[in-house]
């Protein structure tokens, strides 16, 4: 093995020929390298297995075993990383497989025959390494790994040199599974044996298996432990002295601690009745001695799975019902309707594709003591887009207090474009008076006006949705309505669904909005919203949210 540094980039070659006794050392040199660098220990001593990994598969896999081939590897430590790249010449070089090893294995825990037996080695290379990649240079085939030892901002993926395939495993560390049946460091088992010699089987086969473990030999001390340390799951020895594992299982479970902490009896008996009663006392699973190491991880795996998904469905049913009242907290926010305010009375519903959605209806009073009817429509779905369509409506009913209409959008798209949220909102809003509305559009479908039951004029929009960019330019347009004159505000959700943006016909004549004999008096929320529910039902999946506002000049 040949060093050659340049200390001024901390930068070693190591050159060593293809001889399996050789990559001990070439580990050793890695982490020893590492360490003078100023390298945290974790991070060179998984350095050092991946390389090790990788130049093992290389002699035995590409080189066939055999000596007198040369393997490069160059390290290099900087403030920001740790970078390996491996040069060899070997044909269909075993770095190939790396890329194409996943970063778990999955078998059949039922089935102990089909634990598999290769491809470890390359998936834990994968999860220790933030960056993996390799190419073919001529005859030589190049792998690079990348250790990553200070946060960096996020950036677009690295773009790829013609011929190189590419991994990036950003965040990775941590994360060292041997197989699907492994956990990650953070879970801790609780081993529990009177045999010494049992117990450090037990503890690294654990340990091998990647979970943190935590040993006793003595009931009391188990006790102990599994107070204060909180395992995820427990390994119990079902003959001790003075505290058997039956007993000491049913005091367990009656912690509080431990009471839903899983637990495995491993026992030498396989009488019935002693396994019945253990099982009374709350265990979850046992094993046999002598253990059987697959099937041992293969049912801890399986009981975490259970727990999980124990876990998980409670999880969905608080979330069920927090959506649920959160949707019956988006819909008291809505105004009450119908109403008649003055001249105007108006109607309308709200329809979320889900339990709550990014749009919003409502009615404010503007700085004259006019009504400012606003249908607005957020960028997304879900809570998120729910909690900035009700802060929307909100921050402008509080500026049209003290200003006027446009100036009140101006600051309102000024404070959302501040935000930075990568939001935006689109926003129709319409300031009544007698018989004079002033509409202004930003980002919606047209607003319509419609006269003795026929479309006589459209305002589109004609600013950019709030929030889109820092500068907005208003266009106000003012209409003289007669006395029976409706203006309908939608959200795209009514009109994408059955057609372009601005396709407005086919909601308009499904809805009936037309007709003379459709008094919005008699059209309340409810009537409305199982109107509109029923037009996705019978034409087409709703796939947005959706918003109606009808106003009429009552004269």
């Amino acid at each position: 093995m040949e060093p050659r540094f340049a200390s001024a980039r901390k930068t070693l070659r190591l050159t060593i020929d293809s001889q399996l006794q050789d990559v001990a050392m070439l580990g050793a040199a890695i982490r020893a390298a590492c360490h003078a660098a100023g390298v945290e220990l974790e991070v060179a001593d998984d350095t050092e297995l991946s390389v090790v990994e990788l130049v093992t598969n290389c002699i035995k896999h590409g080189y066939g075993g055999q000596s007198g081939h040369d393997i490069d590897v160059d390290l290099c430590v900087s403030p920001a990383s740790v970078r390996i790249v491996i040069e060899d010449t070997a044909p269909g070089s075993p770095a190939q497989a790396l890329l194409a090893a996943p970063l778990t294995l999955d078998f059949d825990e039922h089935d102990v025959d089909a634990l598999p037996e290769g491809g470890m080695g390359l998936m834990l290379v994968k999860n220790l390494m933030d960056e993996v990649s390799h190419r073919r240079d001529g005859d030589r085939n190049i792998t690079v790994l990348v250790r990553r030892l200070q946060p960096e901002p996020a950036a677009l993926p690295p773009a790829l040199v013609e011929g190189e395939t590419h991994i990036d495993r950003a965040g990775a560390r941590g994360r060292r599974p041997t197989s699907n049946v492994t956990s990650t460091p953070q879970r801790v088992v609780l081993a529990v044996d009177d045999d010494e010699f049992i117990l450090r089987l037990l503890a690294a086969t654990l340990r091998g298996a990647g979970y943190a473990v935590l040993t006793a030999n003595v009931p009391e001390e188990a006790l102990l432990l599994a107070a204060t340390s909180h395992p995820d799951m427990i390994l119990l020895d079902l003959m001790m002295p003075r505290i058997d594992g039956v007993t000491l299982a049913a005091r367990l479970r009656a912690d509080p601690v431990t009471a839903d902490t899983p637990i495995i009896l491993v026992t030498a008996s396989v009488v019935e009745e002693a396994v019945s009663e253990a099982f009374n006392a709350g265990i979850d699973d046992y094993v046999t001695k002598p253990v059987n190491r697959p099937l041992l991880l293969a049912r801890m795996a399986a009981l975490f799975r259970a727990r999980q998904n124990t876990h998980n469905a409670s999880f969905d049913a608080e979330l069920a019902r927090d959506l649920a009242e959160a949707s019956e907290v988006q819909q008291s926010l809505l105004p009450t309707l119908p109403m008649r305010d003055g001249r105007w009375q108006a109607t309308g519903c709200l329809v979320p594709w889900g339990a709550v959605g990014g749009d919003a209806i409502d009615l404010m009073t503007g700085c004259d003591g006019s009504t400012i009817a606003v249908v607005v429509d957020v960028s997304g779905h879900g809570i998120a887009a729910a909690l900035l369509a009700a802060s929307v409506c909100s921050e402008l009913r509080t500026l049209v207090q003290t200003r006027p209409l446009p100036e009140s959008l101006l600051a309102l798209n000024a404070r959302i474009a501040a935000n930075d949220t990568g939001k935006y909102a689109c926003i129709a809003a319409i300031e009544l008076h007698d018989s004079q509305v002033t509409i202004i559009n930003a980002g919606l479908p047209p607003v319509l006006v419609l006269r003795r039951g026929r479309l006589v004029d459209t305002v589109a929009a004609s600013a950019t949705p709030l929030g889109l960019f820092g500068d907005l330019a208003i266009e106000q347009t003012i209409l003289h309505l007669e006395p029976g004159d409706r203006l309908v505000m939608m959200s795209d959700g009514l009109t994408e669904s059955f057609g372009a943006a601005d396709d407005f016909g086919f909601c308009v004549a499904r809805l009936h909005l037309t007709q003379q004999l459709w008094p919005l008096s008699l059209q309340p929320m409810a009537h409305l919203t199982t109107e509109v529910s029923a037009l996705f039902d019978l034409v087409t999946p709703q796939h947005d949210d959706a918003a109606l506002l009808v106003l009429e000049h009552v004269g």
